[in-house]
């Protein structure tokens, strides 16, 4: 792989549809993703459970699901 290669749903082991999507972005390059700096950084660090996360604001929950039930719908 070189930094001027195309990139290729084989390549990143993806669909057509999400190399189509880099390239609306122009990112079409192995060097364009490389060079593609991601526009905000959230920390994940500080994981906060339901009843101490503050209303109106982003955070990251940590919590354990104790039952799991699968509904299908049409």
């Amino acid at each position: 792989m070189k930094l001027g290669d195309a990139l290729t749903p084989a390549m990143l082991r993806t669909t057509q549809a999400f190399i189509d999507g880099l390239a609306a972005m122009n990112i079409r390059t192995v060097e364009d993703l490389v060079l593609t700096l991601p526009r905000t950084h959230e920390d994940i660090n500080q994981a906060q459970n339901s009843l101490s996360a503050p209303l109106n604001e982003k955070v990251s929950l940590r919590g354990t699901i104790h039952d799991l039930k699968l509904v299908r719908t049409r």
